[in-house]
């Protein structure tokens, strides 16, 4: 599972596009087998060995989650809220490391950044156990 619970914009401690309930979503994960990644501790090579090896790899939706492109054929779930859906970009993905995305998209919850217009969101727990994405590749 690659966190968000320690994101900040730049040097601020401002959220950033961040689940609201990001501990019971690593929770949900954490029950499923799923290790917790923090990418700002890795080192690059660590990512690609981290990221090459995986066979499964969940998170919330944003930069972090580029690190999929090392991916070799895994099962990738990307979270977002309304204003940020990256399923077009995530498919791209897909189609070059020969993976399955899956993508949920959920209301959005507080603006966090009013010049970026990026949202929280809350994600429901209960649609991830029925497997109900939005978008699929």
């Amino acid at each position: 599972y690659v966190s968000r619970r320690d994101a900040t914009k730049g040097n601020s401690n401002a959220p950033t596009r961040r689940p609201t309930n990001e501990d019971e979503v690593w929770e949900h994960f954490k029950g499923l087998g799923y290790k917790e990644l923090f990418n700002r501790d890795l080192s690059w090579v660590e990512k690609i060995v981290i990221y090459g090896s995986a066979k499964e790899i969940a998170g919330p939706t944003g930069a972090n989650m580029f690190n999929c492109y090392f991916a070799q054929s895994a099962d990738i779930i990307i979270l977002s809220g309304q204003d940020y859906p990256q399923w077009r970009e995530m498919s791209a993905i897909a189609t070059f490391t020969n993976s399955h995305v899956d993508s949920y998209v959920f209301p959005n919850g507080e603006l966090l950044d009013p010049d970026q217009g990026s949202h929280s969101f809350h994600v429901d727990i209960s649609r991830l156990e029925r497997g109900e994405a939005n978008h699929g590749t």
